[in-house]
């Protein structure tokens, strides 16, 4: 079965790389996420969802869009009167597909001049049904004329839907000025066929491929991307091997007079002549591909009887193995090309390697930067360009040599799709709870925005206890209703052990609501001073230099001591405390684990309420005075 349906090559994509690609480019903004179109009778504001691609062979050689969306309408049927609704619209539009190759690139176009709409839907959700003669004019041809007007010019500004493939796998084939690639829709794949000029070693050219679109089949097998190179064309597409082993060659002195490269089962078979001054040498090998280098291991002993056991991992990675490696050398010649023959076998495993590793190595999106690790990698992360998230992630799954053709598979799929946040605090003292103002914000999950016009934030803070709740919110999206903010005008902190924070975001569309995000948090509100008692202090431990004075005034330090100190009575009220307090409290809420003495809670003054200004030494002059430079007694 000839893979590629005589084709210089073939390309299979599946579908779900395309709406992959498309999910991606819909969130950074790279698709427009509106369809707006005015005319006398009829204009629309319809915000998208991710559009829908799928290929199928009954659509022929065209792609179905499943466009669904909501938003104003406002329709004026024939002789009446402008009906303004808000409604869901949903359609199905056929696409014409252009493919070429360009600058190394396989370009994927819509023909949106030539889109039809096959299939609508529009129900409003919002001010009631259409009357009877709106609904008429809406499933009139009239109407679809204009439809079909307002869609074409929607996807012309709609931007790509599918990202420039990197055709850096097809190899030379990719950048043949007679390259031209045909195209085919089958069920949930695009099949595109390369036809090319065929050329002799010298770049003579011999003829052209004429491929038969209607023979080519899903060659995938579970993979996103699948290539198959035609056996007659490993030779034209790849003749950087030709090159290399020629240099090499002429490195050391000689001359390749033949090189033949070709696939057979298994294995790129590898064969040349060489020749120099009085001499003549034929080589031969097989590269195999793998995509498991194993391991090294290495023992040995140093000079000293040491034994060392050194051993590598094995690594995931493309490379080629040469095997049923064979020289015959002319003896008269061997002084003159040995050395660099020698040189030229030794490495020729990594001459192959580079020669055909684009082909199946990461170089499928446009704009793929390799990183720093093995060039044959098996996994490569990459960007999108202009797209900071999500990371992709490509894997070679399969690189193959058969009679009928070389065949690599490959995945792409997007990495670390983010997750919808709330951040906001689950812990809060009862004394930064007093003064500040409180915010917890929402991030919104993949394919939710804030210019979506029917989406919708609800708050609702709640004290635990009671249930009871103090502050409710909801409002259309927008950047500020992510954030919700109270302080304590709106929550009573000395009276609330725990809070209990819900939000939602929604889309109520009429009867139907689209559930995008909701929790729930509770934020426990502490004081590590008991308030129940009236005062408190604490012993701490000091330490302190032991300082001797000298006979001529100077000190001498002959060490430390460890002394245990008695702090001031403070007033636990809030508010009331002080700061040096609330610093205390604060603290051991946030480093509950350092080692510290218990606080010591007193009911009532150690002494008479009178004899507090005898007593101030006692006394913390914040709590009690409100500063050491004021001497009337605060309330207490």
């Amino acid at each position: 079965m000839d893979r590629t349906a005589g084709f210089a090559a073939s390309v299979t994509v599946r579908q779900r790389l395309f709406q992959d690609l498309a999910r991606v480019l819909y969130n950074a903004g790279a698709l427009s996420r509106r369809m707006s179109f005015a005319v006398p009778v009829v204009s629309a504001d319809i915000f998208l969802a991710v559009p829908g691609l799928v290929f199928n062979t009954a659509n022929g050689n065209r792609l179905a869009l499943d466009l669904y969306g909501w938003g104003p309408m406002t329709v004026t049927p024939p002789g009446g009167i402008p009906e303004s609704r808000r409604v869901k619209l949903r359609m199905r539009v056929l696409v014409p597909l252009a493919v070429s190759l360009a600058n190394r690139k396989l370009v994927i176009k819509l023909t949106a001049a030539d889109a039809t709409v096959t299939s609508l839907q529009i129900d409003p959700y919002t001010g009631g049904l259409f009357s009877a003669p709106t609904v008429a004019y809406l499933q009139s041809p009239d109407f679809m004329a204009l439809l079909v007007t307002g869609v074409r010019f929607g996807l012309g500004q709609m931007g790509d839907l599918i990202p420039p493939l990197q055709a850096d796998f097809l190899g030379a084939i990719a950048a043949d000025p007679t390259a031209t690639v045909t195209s085919r829709v089958l069920n949930e794949v695009l099949a595109l066929g390369v036809d090319v000029d065929r050329r002799d070693p010298m770049g003579t050219s011999i003829g052209r491929t004429h491929g038969n679109p209607v023979l080519l089949v899903d060659t995938t097998v579970g993979n996103d991307v699948a290539m198959w190179t035609h056996p007659l064309f490993i030779p034209q597409a790849f003749p950087d091997v030709r090159q290399k082993v020629r240099e090499a060659v002429e490195k050391a002195d000689g001359t390749l007079n033949e090189f033949d490269l070709h696939i057979e089962e298994g294995w790129l078979s590898i064969s040349g002549n060489a020749s120099g001054s009085g001499g003549a040498v034929n080589f031969s090998l097989r590269a195999v591909p793998r995509l498991i280098r194993p391991g090294t291991h290495f023992e040995f002993d140093d000079e000293y009887g040491e034994h060392f056991d050194l051993s590598t991992p094995d690594r995931e990675e493309l490379w080629f193995e040469p095997t049923a490696i064979h020289v015959d050398i002319d003896r008269d010649w061997w002084v003159i090309v040995l050395e660099g023959l020698g040189a030229l076998l030794a490495g020729l495993g990594y001459l192959v390697v580079e020669a055909i590793l684009d082909m199946v190595r990461g170089n499928v999106v446009s704009g793929i930067e390799q990183n720093d690790g093995s060039r044959g990698a098996r996994n490569q992360q990459f960007t999108i360009p202009g797209v900071s998230r999500p990371t992709m992630q490509l894997r070679i799954e399969t690189v193959e040599c058969h009679a009928d053709g070389m065949f690599s598979g490959i995945t792409i799929k997007p990495q670390y799709w983010w997750w919808a946040t709330m951040d906001g605090p689950k812990i809060l003292a009862v004394e930064e709870a007093l003064v500040e103002t409180l915010q917890f914000r929402i991030g919104l999950p993949p394919d939710a925005f804030t210019d979506d016009p029917e989406l919708r934030v609800s708050w609702t803070l709640r004290r635990t206890d009671t249930n009871a709740i103090l502050r409710q919110v909801d409002s259309a999206i927008s950047v500020s209703a992510l954030r919700f903010q109270f302080d304590g005008s709106d929550v009573p902190f000395l009276e609330v052990a725990q809070l209990a924070v819900e939000w939602r975001v929604y889309r109520p569309l009429g009867v139907g609501v689209d559930e995008i995000f909701s929790g729930l948090q509770y934020t426990d509100i502490v004081d590590y001073v008991d308030r129940s008692h009236r005062f408190v202090h604490w012993e701490h431990e000091v330490d302190l230099p032991v300082v001797q004075v000298l006979p001529d005034g100077g000190q001498l330090v002959k060490g430390r001591i460890i002394k245990l100190r008695r702090s001031k009575l403070h007033r636990t009220s809030i508010p009331g405390r002080c700061q040096m307090l609330r610093n205390y409290s604060t603290t051991r809420l946030t480093r509950p684990d350092q080692p510290s003495y218990p606080l010591l809670y007193l009911d009532d003054l150690p002494f008479p309420v009178d004899d507090i200004l005898t007593n101030r030494r006692q006394l913390c002059d914040y709590c009690f005075f409100g500063g050491p430079d004021k001497d009337v007694p605060l309330p207490f």
